[in-house]
């Protein structure tokens, strides 16, 4: 009898304390959010650039979503990020050894994009420095320095359309601005897309994944 009298005793005190504590083992939606955002922004700092915050938070659970995100328009705060802590380790790891990125833009003569045009940066001596293609919207993105170790310096950018070849000297790293070339052709642009679907298929992401097998 003495024994039970003690427990009760005992549980009475736990579930007390509990109550005076508001020890339930959960948070609200309110107090997650704020505190994420605050280590989320604490951990970034301020940018120079986009500031990469999150969009719309107020969307109900439930339901299926999709967001876009595109490190080339965000840049300022991806080298902010990626030169952070731990992430700094991260590009030694990928062998990388400069971010030097020179951006293109291609315009034909009418005001479209010329899309799918080889795309060429050429250093002193005409040497490939990095090749590439350009996007729908007529961009191109080169990093020169990227695998190779020095500091190469891109001398003009070679674009090939239909046969023939255009030319844009002077050419400027992104952190002045992107390179324009605008070549004497017109036409339409295609309609055609080739389009196909990443998914990230780690653990993390199963409440995602389930949502795309409905």
């Amino acid at each position: 009898m003495k024994y039970t009298v003690l427990l009760c005793l005992s549980l009475a005190l736990v579930l007390f304390s509990c109550e005076k504590e508001d020890f339930t083992g959960k948070r609200s939606s309110e107090e997650l959010s704020g505190s994420i955002d605050g280590a989320f922004s604490g951990a970034i700092g301020s940018s120079t650039g986009n500031s990469g915050q999150a969009g719309d938070t107020t969307i109900q659970a439930g339901q299926l979503t999709a967001g876009e995100w595109n490190d080339l328009e965000n840049w300022d705060f991806w080298t902010e990020l990626i030169a952070k802590d731990t992430l700094s380790e991260y590009p030694g790891f990928w062998r990388f050894n400069r971010l030097d990125r020179v951006s293109l833009k291609v315009s034909q003569q009418n005001g479209n994009p010329l899309a799918n045009a080889e795309a060429l940066l050429l250093g002193p001596n005409e040497e490939v420095l990095w090749r590439t293609r350009t996007d729908n919207a007529g961009r191109a993105e080169f990093f020169p320095n990227l695998m190779e170790a020095g500091t190469s310096q891109p001398a003009r950018i070679k674009v090939s359309h239909l046969g023939q070849s255009y030319f844009l000297n002077n050419v400027q790293f992104y952190e002045a601005g992107v390179n324009e070339l605008t070549i004497p052709v017109s036409g339409a642009n295609s309609q055609n897309a080739d389009v196909f679907f990443v998914f990230d298929a780690t653990g993390s992401m199963s409440d995602e994944l389930e949502y795309i097998k409905v």
